[in-house]
């Protein structure tokens, strides 16, 4: 596959992106972050997926990772970074369940599973019902999830969505 021909048959290069996420981040380096965060691009070049972040890459400019995982085939060029040619992550992994699975464990975040079965997020006439549904559904496991994961010394500030004050 020629990976410089890709760059030409898009819709626009993604240069105006770069420039107004690297102002509104004030150009700023995953080093420089007080929160660890990661942003997952994916590397036509090795077909993995690259996760960006203070410890794997920290002087890559957050700016440029978001840009890179913001490459949607077609949309934006792919970008060159990491020895790489870099593009949405959607591309090897859609959906990193197993990323947020992973801090879970390691930082105590919680994953709250709500069942959405009975709708579809592509349904553009979905019935306000249906909708409230799942707002109430979201809720519901949010409220239950509260609790765990709240500091025990913590309780008593926390105020689930929709308790009042």
């Amino acid at each position: 596959m020629d990976h410089a021909s890709i760059g030409h048959q898009v819709l626009c290069t993604g240069d105006a992106l770069l420039q107004y996420l690297l102002d509104a981040t004030n150009g700023k380096t995953f080093a420089r972050l007080d929160v660890d965060r990661t942003v997952i691009a994916a590397n036509l070049l090795t077909k993995r997926e690259l996760q960006f972040s203070k410890e794997a890459m920290p002087d890559v400019p957050i700016a440029l990772a978001a840009r890179a995982s913001a490459s949607i085939s077609i949309v934006f060029a792919l970008v060159a970074v990491a020895g790489g040619s870099m593009v949405d992550g959607g591309a090897c992994n859609n959906m990193p369940v197993n990323d947020l699975t992973a801090l879970d464990s390691l930082s105590g975040a919680s994953i709250v599973r709500v069942p959405t079965g009975y709708a579809s997020s592509f349904d553009r006439h979905m019935p306000v019902a249906t909708r409230q549904r799942l707002y109430g559904d979201g809720q519901a496991k949010t409220t239950v999830a509260l609790p765990v994961v709240v500091a025990p010394s913590h309780q008593s500030a926390a105020v689930p969505v929709g308790a009042g004050a």
